[in-house]
């Protein structure tokens, strides 16, 4: 029987959704439940950076590599989320551009997508993370 989180073509758009709505509701906590979601599914390729003492470090910076690009989410302190892409190709940075934080949104979900459905365990705690049904 074959698993029906790989036959919905909704996941896409659930998980794009899901990032997308929670950006809108808070970019902060949205930069949290990113580095959360993507130091479990691409562990070793993600770095987190944090501010604050003790129990009340929040998360200031998020950089993850995907498919030969590195992701870079920054929260500058006030305003708006930044994002940046830059192209690796054999450990060197050809092109760096900031992109729009929807755009970097769509790109990251799709990549958590496709990492998810390779393993049931990974798909069910990204679903989880985010709020959808599993």
């Amino acid at each position: 029987m074959s698993d029906p989180f790989e036959e919905q073509s909704w996941v896409k758009m659930g998980v794009a959704g899901a990032l997308a709505k929670e950006y809108e509701a808070d970019q902060r906590a949205l930069l949290q439940l990113l580095a959360d979601s993507f130091e479990k599914v691409f562990p070793g390729k993600t770095q987190r950076k944090t501010k604050g003492l003790f129990g009340a470090k929040h998360v200031v910076s998020l950089e993850v590599e995907v498919e030969g690009f590195i992701y870079t989410i920054e929260d500058p302190g006030n305003g708006s989320l930044v994002a940046t892409k830059k192209k690796i190709v054999r450990g060197i940075a050809l092109k760096t551009e900031t992109v729009p934080m929807q755009a970097c949104l769509a790109e990251l979900a799709q990549a958590l997508d496709e990492r998810a459905q390779g393993s049931a365990e990974t798909h069910k705690a990204l679903l989880e993370s985010l709020g959808l049904p599993s």
